[in-house]
């Protein structure tokens, strides 16, 4: 995603570094495999709320894939178990990039080629897999989203009830959108504003800190991850209270449940980058404390189209922190033990 003559100056990064130690293995049939290996190109990975369901948008296919999932916690590694998975197709979905959960029926998904939609999900079938069509749901009579110009990344945060907040990364007009959803019968979105836009540089990952008191944007053509102070005194134009530097080219980002550590998907490095709060204030600059390999030499450089290319894209975690859920092109799902990785961060 290099941009008529723009350089890269993403520097090597700090840190302890953990070479790979491979993926967690998980069960699944052999054609719910066949479907994420088909999926192509993917953006984005998201754990549902209750960690009962994770989403994988398929950016090269305009398809998603549902995957209901098991993680059971054991004094050793977790055990991964899929066993029913739902592909969907529609005619409103064009190149989904980024993808969150709106309780746990509903999905939001930003469309690369188009705008951002809302999915109810079908519910729960038989084990294994089946094909759904779906249409996207009518956003009253506001049509849906304004304000949103090649979206990427999206952040769904609950208010109460049936109310969301949903955060939208729009690329390459580098500003953060935000969106008033109400679902129901008839769902609407009440309001949209630019939020965020300032020092961003290409938004590519957003994510909310479990207190709602910080909010991380990653920022691709500053390699490194602006960290807004959330509350009233928000504007588009305030200055991030802080920074995570020596990013590589971050893509996804996401915080742990506790808050303590940032997690960031190098896009153009086999590695996932992990920062240390060390405190409960995420302001000021911050280096790697660690950095996690989750692709091995061969994949990377399979997926190496540019020195911007061949890392993880979308990154989450489940409700727990015991788990990180990775995605990209040559590496669909990948799951690791993300309790090793951190036990390996200096706090």
């Amino acid at each position: 995603m290099i941009l008529p003559g723009q350089r890269s100056r993403a520097g090597r990064a700090s840190g302890m570094e953990t070479r790979p130690g491979g993926a967690l293995p998980f069960e699944a049939p052999d054609e719910i495999r066949t479907a994420i290996a088909g999926i192509g190109r993917t953006e984005d990975v998201r754990f549902s709320p209750d960690t009962r369901r994770i989403l994988i948008a398929g950016f090269a296919t305009s398809k998603l894939l549902v995957l209901d999932v098991a993680v059971v916690a054991r004094r050793a590694a977790p055990h991964i178990r899929i066993d029913t998975a739902t592909e969907i197709n529609s005619p409103d979905l064009q190149e989904p990039h980024g993808v969150d959960f709106a309780g746990p029926d509903h999905v939001i998904t930003a469309n690369r080629s188009g705008t951002v939609q809302l999915f109810r999900l079908p519910a729960g079938g038989r084990r294994g897999l089946r094909r759904v069509t779906l249409a996207a749901e009518r956003l009253g009579r506001s049509g849906g989203f304004e304000h949103v110009e090649t979206p990427g990344s999206v952040a769904v945060v609950p208010v109460d009830g049936r109310r969301y907040r949903v955060l939208v990364c729009n690329n390459f007009v580098h500003h953060v959108t935000r969106h008033r959803l109400v679902l129901g019968k008839r769902p609407a979105i009440r309001k949209s504003s630019v939020f965020l836009r300032s020092r961003l540089k290409v938004p590519d990952g957003i994510a909310v800190s479990p207190s709602r008191r910080w909010i991380a944007v990653s920022s691709h053509f500053t390699n490194s991850v602006m960290i807004y102070r959330a509350g009233r005194a928000l504007r588009p134009d305030t200055e991030p209270a802080g920074e995570l530097i020596e990013a590589g080219f971050p893509h996804g980002v996401r915080f742990t449940a506790d808050g303590r550590f940032v997690l960031v998907a190098d896009a153009g490095g086999p590695v996932v980058r992990v920062y240390a709060a060390g405190g409960k204030d995420w302001s000021g600059l911050r280096r790697p404390a660690h950095t996690a390999r989750v692709l091995d030499e061969d994949l990377f450089q399979r997926g190496r189209h540019n020195r911007e290319e061949g890392g993880p894209k979308g990154i989450d975690v489940d409700a727990g922190s015991r788990v990180l859920a990775v995605t990209c092109e040559e590496q669909t799902l990948a799951f690791f033990d993300l309790r090793a990785i951190l036990d390996a961060t200096p706090a």
